[in-house]
């Protein structure tokens, strides 16, 4: 029987299967929500849940995930992404 690929959530810490969590990379000094799974490089991976998408924005372990340097990104965009995730959740 083949193991099912867990990740883990930035923000929680708790794991959960790719179904379960939305993939973030950091492409061209951009953050994207990488709805494919198809983006180059690195991931970070957040639970598609109110509770996680809500403190998204305030917590820097997804930047250790992308191994980025802390403060790589503007505050703006990330609660633009957040905001955006959150409202596709919700509907």
């Amino acid at each position: 029987m083949k193991k099912k690929s867990e990740r883990t959530c930035c923000v929680c810490r708790s794991k959960g299967g790719k179904d379960e969590l939305a993939r973030l990379t950091f492409v061209g000094g951009m953050l994207f929500w990488d709805r494919d799974l198809s983006a180059p490089g690195r991931g970070a991976y957040v639970h598609q849940k109110p509770e996680c998408l809500s403190k998204f924005s305030q917590s820097a372990r997804w930047e250790r995930s992308l191994r980025l340097t802390s403060g790589t990104l503007k505050a703006a965009q990330v609660s633009d992404l957040a905001r955006l995730m959150l409202e596709s959740v919700e509907k």
